[in-house]
C-alpha cells in the first residue's frame, strides 16, 4: 500500500509514495551503516564543517523549506521558519 503526503488544512493528496520490500529496506540500512562508519572516522573538524556547510543550505531555502513544512505538517509558517 503506497503512503500518502496530506495536507492537513485542505485534506488534499499532495503526493503519493510507493512503499518498499525488505530487500529496499535493507539495502537503505545497509547505506545508513556504512555512511555512518565513514563519518565516524572523520576529525570533528572535518565534520562540523560539513554541518555549517549543511545549516548554510537550510538558512538558504528556508522559506522553501517552510513552506514545505506548513504544507505537509500543518505547522505555522513562522514556527516552520
Amino acid at each position: 500500500m503506497p503512503f500518502q503526503s496530506i495536507n492537513p488544512a485542505t485534506g488534499k493528496r499532495l503526493q503519493t509514495f510507493a512503499t518498499w520490500n525488505a530487500a529496499q529496506v535493507d539495502a537503505a540500512l545497509d547505506q545508513v551503516y556504512k555512511a555512518q562508519q565513514d563519518w565516524a572516522v572523520l576529525a570533528f573538524e572535518q565534520r562540523a564543517g560539513y554541518l555549517r556547510q549543511l545549516a548554510a543550505v537550510f538558512r538558504q531555502h528556508r522559506d522553501q523549506y517552510a513552506r514545505l513544512i506548513t504544507t505537509e505538517m500543518g505547522k505555522l509558517l513562522k514556527e516552520a521558519q
